[in-house]
């Protein structure tokens, strides 16, 4: 996020040769061009930001970078083709470009989250709208910066003197709505279904057949809920038991809870099953209180699963406690295959799945 600061300077400095180089198109063109190229250097820069994140945690509109550049090249063109429509009627200027982009950023940004961050904490929330608003308002104001002196002087009334009649206001609506329905759809945070309440699974696996349903929990991030599922998949031939209550028999004055368990003949827990992040105390306490259960971890990337291999074998767990990852380019098409109703059909044999998802 921080990059656009310097590239903000770096075309402050170089903007005589920019502006020579856009005089070869139309004004609008040059608008255009000079807004969306800055809109995709501005993504590529959060791509670099987050690339090192687990799929799941990554502020983009796609988890996958090359995806998300494709999705930026739609959603900053459209961007950038709106305010060329208001700019030819109305006469923005350098700072009207920037303040208006910048709220129209914090108001859309993450479904809100921003708005919502500068209510709970007053501080980091400006903060934070700050720099969300500097980064959606630097890029348009550049395009105008460079083309500003270009635009015909009729039209250029100023934003300020300008007499908004009903229907501008209706105009101007549509835009910042239509912006914000493109910028939540796309957004993969919005678009994964497990913003919803619950998933409805239907599975059929290995000639059996079970229904599950994941509510997810408050504050639970989407990629939990995945793991889970595919907790449930691979565990399928030990029918396990998902986020199984404080109250249950073999959980009884115990104050952890696993996401599955699988009980033994008798009754006691013979699979305990964690999914994402898990204190380590918490790994070396349940293989004493539970000393014939088999203690299962699974991780959305190889990096989380190899990092927590390392920790438990320093401190000597690592016999008691076997850990499963994904790969991070296969748990991204895992948790985007999966809706709010998601139908399964295959195989399942440990750690191998051949499935058809629908």
């Amino acid at each position: 996020m921080g990059f656009v600061f310097p590239m903000a300077a770096a075309v402050y400095r170089l903007r005589e040769p920019l502006r020579r180089g856009l005089n070869r198109w139309s004004t609008g063109l040059a608008f255009w061009l000079a807004g969306g190229i800055g809109g995709l250097l501005t993504e590529a820069f959060a791509i670099g930001g987050n690339v090192a994140k687990p799929p799941a945690e990554r502020i983009l509109m796609h988890p996958h970078p090359a995806v998300d550049l494709v999705f930026g090249i739609f959603y900053y063109g459209l961007f950038m083709g709106l305010w060329l429509i208001l700019r030819r009627r109305w006469g923005f200027s350098v700072k009207n470009v920037f303040l208006v982009s910048g709220l129209f950023g914090i108001a859309t940004e993450q479904g809100g989250a921003i708005v919502k961050g500068m209510a709970t904490d007053p501080v980091l929330g400006s903060l934070t709208a700050f720099l969300v608003s500097s980064v959606y308002g630097i890029f348009p104001a550049q395009a105008m910066g460079l083309t500003q002196n270009r635009w015909p002087r009729r039209r250029a009334r100023g934003f300020k003197r300008t007499r908004w009649r009903p229907l501008d206001f209706l105009f101007f609506g549509l835009f910042m709505v239509s912006s914000f329905i493109v910028g939540f759809c796309w957004s993969s945070r919005n678009l994964n279904i497990f913003n919803a309440m619950a998933i409805r699974c239907d599975i059929h696996l290995n000639g059996g057949h079970r229904k599950l349903i994941l509510a997810a929990k408050p504050e639970e991030p989407p990629a939990h809920l995945a793991l889970k599922l595919a907790a449930f998949v691979l565990c399928w031939g030990e029918n396990p038991i998902v986020d199984p209550s404080a109250k249950h028999p073999a959980l009884l004055n115990q104050e952890f809870r696993p996401d599955l368990m699988a009980l033994d003949d008798g009754g006691g827990v013979a699979l305990w099953v964690e999914c994402g992040p898990t204190s380590l105390n918490k790994l070396e306490k349940l293989p004493r209180r539970f000393p014939h259960a088999r203690f299962l971890v699974l991780k959305e990337s190889r990096r989380e699963g190899d990092r927590l291999r390392r920790d438990l074998t320093e401190r000597r767990s690592r016999g008691s406690v076997t850990v499963w990852s994904w790969r991070e380019e296969d748990f991204a098409l895992w948790a985007g295959a999966l809706e709010e109703k998601t139908e399964i059909y295959g195989e399942a044999d440990g750690r191998s799945l051949n499935l058809v998802i629908n």
